[in-house]
């Protein structure tokens, strides 16, 4: 009587396949994902003590994270507006494509239609792009004349169809998933390195009589702002398995995955940012200075740089609070401030927050912490302490110590931001781009294709030592 056979033994007869049989493949994948982290670090030690190839581990998890993401792209698919394409006669020209459809739902689908033809064009293997490209229109029901325009794309003769770019909806889609970056202006870099005026005091303005001249106020100070594009990498890995039907499933997934990427990296390094020698943060100086977070100056070191108007808010009411932008003088104005909390800020502190009286939460606007408060957009919460919005950051760190830094112990303290949103600005040089690889030795020998997102850009201070921007610290 045959025993059926275990997992571990299916996957030592499937080492010769390279796990070619679907059932043994998803019945490995399905119980490999039910696993819990422990109980995989177990398997893959005894995998290596039986002399298993390590090289076809990464393989696995490449396989069952793809079926998740499949299994939710099908979920939120939903099928194109072919009305929209039916109007679209040309290629949209990259004017079209970088500005953003303001609610046009034509021009939004054919942005939408080209950013799928460039994840397409970019991202699959050489040998089955025209049958990727071929099937994507049949799955959009694509009109007759963009599939005939289309099906000599490969071979240059309608190679306008495939832009060089991505659409302004793709960036709209990073901008909206930003939680901090998104709430300061945004310029357009002309080259790698922008030097922007900026006056360092207030120009005093004078009463002027006619015929006379006017002398300049000596004391007028004025300098400038070098900003210095840097770029941000994001990479996905995926199994070389993917085919036409496949390719077509995840294009979702991968714009959203790669789009969250970037946004992640970019709130990063405006929380945490630092470009000294040694970085703040004990952690982040022992990853090195690949990680993204040694790209710029973040608002955390902007803080702990100019200190005279941080506070211990070990003790937490609202008289601690205001001494945060009593201090900040002339930059505390409510309507360009911004409160930046995370997540235990956000559930353990706020809703406590009392005037140093009996009287709770009279503090915030009517109708929150106990009302509805809206949808989160860009971090924004819809409530407001002391005229002042409050902006949800998940990323804002909650493992520094009392000084508000990682350091070598002591890590069990958070901390929140207050800064005026018009002291920085945020200069990008270069829109995101895609690249995908699978012929390297790495993604041969373990079965996979790396997709990579960069962004190129950066943020900076413009105020100089200006109090604008500072952190409540020591907050348990």
């Amino acid at each position: 009587m045959n025993e059926t056979p275990t997992a571990v033994q299916a996957f030592r007869r499937e080492l010769v396949g390279g796990l070619e049989d679907p059932g043994v493949r998803n019945a490995l994948m399905g119980w490999y994902q039910a696993m819990d982290d422990n109980a995989r670090r177990e398997w893959m030690r005894q995998a290596l003590e039986h002399e298993f190839d390590e090289k076809l581990l990464p393989k696995i998890e490449a396989l069952v994270q793809e079926r998740a993401a499949r299994q939710l792209a099908e979920a939120q698919y939903v099928p194109p507006d072919r009305r929209a394409l039916r109007y679209m006669e040309q290629p949209l020209s990259e004017r079209q494509l970088k500005y953003p459809a303001d609610g046009d739902e034509l021009i939004l689908r054919q942005q939408q239609l080209h950013d799928d033809l460039y994840f397409l064009s970019e991202l699959s293997p050489r040998g089955i792009r025209a049958n990727v490209i071929r099937r994507y229109l049949e799955w959009i029901d694509a009109p007759d004349h963009i599939r005939a325009a289309l099906t000599s794309t490969t071979s240059g003769a309608a190679s306008q169809w495939v832009p060089t770019i991505l659409s302004a909806d793709f960036y709209t889609l990073i901008q909206g998933q930003l939680a901090v970056a998104a709430l300061f202006p945004e310029f357009e870099m002309v080259g790698g390195t922008v030097d922007v005026p900026t006056a360092l005091t207030r120009t005093r303005p004078y009463l002027k009589t006619e015929g006379s001249a006017v002398t300049e106020d000596s004391t007028l100070a004025s300098g400038k702002v070098t900003f210095a594009a840097k770029t941000l990498g994001a990479f996905r890995d995926f199994t070389r398995e993917l085919d036409e039907d496949s390719m077509l499933t995840i294009l979702p997934l991968l714009r959203d995955a790669l789009g969250g990427s970037i946004a992640y990296g970019i709130d990063l390094v405006m929380l945490d940012g630092d470009t000294t020698a040694t970085h703040m943060d004990t952690d982040i100086e022992a990853l090195g200075a690949s990680d993204c977070r040694t790209a710029w100056i973040g608002l955390r070191k902007k803080a702990l740089t100019n200190t005279g108007a941080n506070a211990d808010l070990s003790t937490w009411n609202l008289d601690a609070f205001n001494a945060i932008p009593a201090a900040m003088g002339k930059y505390a104005n409510p309507s360009e401030l911004a409160i930046i909390v995370g997540n235990k800020v956000f559930w353990k502190h706020l809703p406590t927050t009392i005037d140093n009286s009996t009287n709770k939460n009279s503090v915030f606007l009517p109708g929150t912490f106990g009302g509805s408060m809206g949808p989160v957009v860009n971090g924004f919460t819809g409530i407001r302490l002391m005229g002042a919005p409050i902006v949800y950051a998940p990323l804002l760190r909650e493992d520094v110590d009392a000084t508000g830094v990682n350091g070598a112990s002591g890590n069990t303290y958070t901390y929140l931001v207050v800064v005026n949103v018009r002291a920085w600005r945020r200069g990008t040089r270069r829109e995101v781009t895609v690249q995908y690889a699978d012929s390297d030795a790495a993604s041969i020998k373990a079965g996979t294709a790396t997709v990579a997102a960069s962004w190129r850009g950066t943020a900076m201070h413009m105020e100089g030592s200006g109090l604008t921007t500072a952190i409540g610290y020591k907050m348990s």
